[in-house]
């Protein structure tokens, strides 16, 4: 099985998710909002530049990015 295959189907489905969830908030408030909510924390993983445990998604392919001092790695 191609594993890149399953990871992208596995990234897809929670854009799908985010995307939906985004819909609803929007249908619930009754405007759009004008803020995007907090992304949630990627537990086990650290920075390489700084040791933080404070990690997102960078929003792009499989990268994350650091919430303390910004870098963006893979």
């Amino acid at each position: 099985m191609n594993w890149n295959f399953l990871e992208s189907w596995i990234l897809n489905r929670a854009r799908e998710k985010e995307s939906r969830e985004w819909h609803e908030r929007i249908q619930r408030e009754g405007v759009n909002p004008s803020y995007k909510p907090p992304s949630k924390i990627v537990i086990r993983l650290t920075c390489p530049k700084c040791n933080s445990d404070k990690i997102k998604p960078a929003g792009y392919a499989d990268r994350f990015e650091c919430e303390a001092c910004g870098n963006i790695f893979i």
